[in-house]
């Protein structure tokens, strides 16, 4: 099932953010890629939350 409002979130915030925070890691930027990584967790917890356990939901952000 295709959710075009999903896709074109996916394409815009998280594969970019994904570049950016694997640059940031093999760059040594630790402050990019913590900033980084906390646009990847809010994408997930906001649009794959039936993916993470639910015991790690309340932590998860």
């Amino acid at each position: 099932m295709k959710n075009p409002q999903f896709e074109q979130q996916f394409n815009e915030l998280f594969i970019p953010a994904n570049k950016l925070a694997i640059n940031a890691f093999l760059s040594g930027n630790s402050q990019e890629l913590f900033e980084q990584l906390k646009l990847i967790s809010n994408f997930q917890i906001e649009n794959m939350r039936e993916m993470i356990p639910a015991e790690f939901q309340t932590v998860w952000r």
